[in-house]
């Protein structure tokens, strides 16, 4: 297991950008419609999952880590949810 120098010194990465190349496509990114069936599906997941794990978070009583667990999966949720808003 190596050292994670960016902890270490307390750095900050610079988010790397995804690319998503289709096969045969030329264009190195396609294009994000947030009306598609594919979107519908993902939204209508992620915003279940984000509802049961508030309840989670608000009724059972966990250790810190599971607690701390359960926050980052709401975090990355709802990070998931405003990718329409960031990609307008």
């Amino acid at each position: 297991m190596g050292v994670d120098f960016f902890k270490l010194f307390n750095l900050k990465k610079e988010p790397e950008e995804y690319v998503a190349i289709l096969p045969g496509n030329k264009i190195e990114a396609g294009n994000f419609n947030p009306s598609s069936g594919t979107w519908t599906y993902i939204e209508a997941w992620a915003k279940k999952m984000l509802d049961i794990s508030r309840e989670k978070n608000d009724k059972l009583s966990l250790s810190v880590e599971k607690t701390s667990a359960l926050r980052g999966r709401i975090a990355t949720l709802k990070e998931l949810l405003e990718i329409p808003e960031i990609r307008e």
